[in-house]
């Protein structure tokens, strides 16, 4: 297992949960989860993506290990499945705006 962590800490440090909520009301997104929020889950989605995991049965396996909040499988392949990509979109854009040179 690769541990590429560097993207997801990005996340935590320069995306507030405010400028994530706004994100989330630019793109029209309404947050209802009880058990999985917007955050962790882009955070599992970003962490299997650098670590090339293979599924999300495997993501809700090896992520506690990882440092990520523990779910079950299924949570994450609903909540993936609701995700509008656009948010994802945003968030780059967001991350990138920050990660400039003066940074």
């Amino acid at each position: 297992m690769k541990k590429n962590t560097i993207f997801p800490n990005l996340i935590q440090k320069f995306v507030s949960p405010e400028e994530l909520d706004l994100l989330e009301k630019a793109v029209g997104y309404e947050d209802t989860a009880r058990k999985l929020d917007v955050m962790t889950l882009i955070q599992y989605l970003v962490t299997a993506a650098a670590c090339e995991w293979k599924s999300f049965r495997y993501c809700a396996d090896v992520g506690p290990g990882v440092g990520l909040r523990e779910v079950n499988y299924s949570t994450l392949s609903k909540k993936a499945g609701h995700l509008d990509f656009e948010l994802m979109k945003k968030l780059f854009d967001l991350i990138v705006s920050k990660c400039n040179r003066e940074t």
